[in-house]
């Protein structure tokens, strides 16, 4: 390809440079933030809970723990989802500067903490907080790949959608 032409040469890098800052601390950053937010809602929730026994555990409060159990659920969520994003910025970067001759070139030429090799950060993903209105402690589950996250909750939507009664003139 040749030698990058200055204005290209700073393009490229730049592009790098944006990607690992956003793999490797913007997005890590805010999947921190995401994770202190579960875990303030888990705080919360065992108070509403006490409160909740103490009170012979009323309908509405019931439901505010149920609902409080979702948002905890829908933040842990989140935190995986930021920290796979997170390494997938990582990875294409990485791949990036290995395919491409000028990216490549320009890599060379990036402060040592961007060079391809490092892994990002990861934010802790909160464990289940094991409220027992919505059945008690489960396991952590084990980490996986975002590939495979995506395929269990296809999974689970083919599932959920096998239940339904579909009209056979529909079908």
């Amino acid at each position: 390809m040749g030698e990058p032409t200055d204005a290209r040469y700073q393009e490229i890098k730049l592009s790098i440079a944006a990607l690992y800052n956003a793999g490797r601390r913007l997005i890590p950053d805010k999947a921190d933030d995401t994770s202190e937010g579960a875990r303030q809602v888990s705080i919360r929730t065992d108070a509403l809970d006490g409160a909740a026994a103490s009170a012979n555990n009323p309908k509405p409060l019931l439901d505010a723990l149920a609902t409080c159990d979702d948002v905890y659920d829908a933040l842990t969520q989140m935190v995986k989802t930021r920290n796979y994003a997170a390494q997938g910025l990582v990875h294409t970067a990485d791949g990036f500067v290995k395919r491409e001759d000028e990216a490549a070139e320009a890599a060379r030429h990036l402060q040592k903490g961007l060079a391809h090799g490092h892994k990002p950060r990861l934010a802790d993903v909160p464990a289940d907080n094991g409220n027992p209105v919505t059945g008690g402690a489960q396991p952590a589950p084990a980490a996986e790949t975002p590939k495979k996250d995506l395929d269990d909750r296809d999974r689970a939507l083919d599932d959920d959608t096998d239940d339904l009664t579909i009209p056979s003139e529909v079908r």
